[in-house]
């Protein structure tokens, strides 16, 4: 596939996700960090169903290096601070949007939403501590850009999910990565 044929392709796609209106609250919430009322913020994060719950499991897994166990969203921006829970809030609430794929249909591909997305946050938690450690950067920002640096690929796994597989297809083969994705983009 050309680059343009597969820039008109992802252009026309109508299978890219649409945040609800209860998402779309949330991150204007998030969006104005000044303005943010904590309790209006955990009242919109409850009526968004599993994302409350995705957050508390997830918090509690290890990964986060939390001493206690943590049971609500309000615990959670107390004991990690708000730009951390900001931030873990748009990571899960992409988690909802672009997990679409049945777990059967998903056992049928090569390409795993759930590792590009322990990748991504492996990625934004390695950053972030390296910002800490060497004190170099904003490592709340840091932690959004790891969120946010394979994008597309997301967007791929929505629009293209052939492509997407056919390219992982060649990486666990021990192709390179660059070889491999000109190699379906006409390069």
């Amino acid at each position: 596939m050309e680059k343009e044929e597969l820039f008109q392709c992802l252009e026309s796609c109508r299978m890219l996700p649409m945040p609800s209106k209860e998402i779309s609250e949330i991150l204007n919430i998030l969006n104005n960090p000044l303005e943010l009322d904590i309790d209006d913020l955990v009242e919109k994060v409850n009526k968004v169903d599993k994302l409350n719950d995705l957050m508390i499991q997830n918090l509690n897994t290890g990964y986060f290096r939390t001493n206690k166990e943590i049971s609500t969203i309000k615990e959670a921006i107390i004991y990690l601070g708000m730009q951390t829970v900001q931030n873990l809030l748009i990571f899960f609430i992409t988690i909802q949007l672009f997990s679409s794929v049945s777990e059967k249909e998903a056992v049928k591909r090569s390409f795993s939403m759930k590792h590009y997305f322990k990748h991504v946050l492996g990625t934004s938690l390695a950053s972030s501590m390296l910002a800490s450690e060497l004190k170099i950067g904003d490592k709340y920002k840091l932690f959004s850009y790891g969120l946010i640096h394979d994008i597309g690929i997301a967007v791929l796994d929505t629009c293209v999910p052939e492509i997407l597989d056919d390219v992982t297809l060649k990486l666990q083969t021990g192709v390179h990565q660059i070889i491999a994705e000109r190699s379906f983009l006409g390069g």
